[in-house]
């Protein structure tokens, strides 16, 4: 009966470790490109669309 307990605590902790692990390494911080203060021009005009500044690359959407 102890050995059975062991295991399962055993088992339990690593799991539980395993995935508060898993959560803080998946965080990635995105920020909206009008709070950088970065502007889009398309031929000499500004224009807003929908993007995100990712570890300094920006994102867009494929249809903006």
């Amino acid at each position: 009966m102890k050995k059975g307990m062991t295991m399962t605590l055993l088992g339990m902790s690593i799991v539980i470790s395993t995935v508060s692990a898993a959560d803080a390494t998946s965080t990635v911080l995105a920020t909206p490109t009008r709070d950088k203060g970065q502007a889009v021009y398309v031929n000499d005009a500004r224009v807003y669309p929908t993007g995100y500044n990712i570890a300094d690359n920006n994102y867009f959407k494929l249809r903006d």
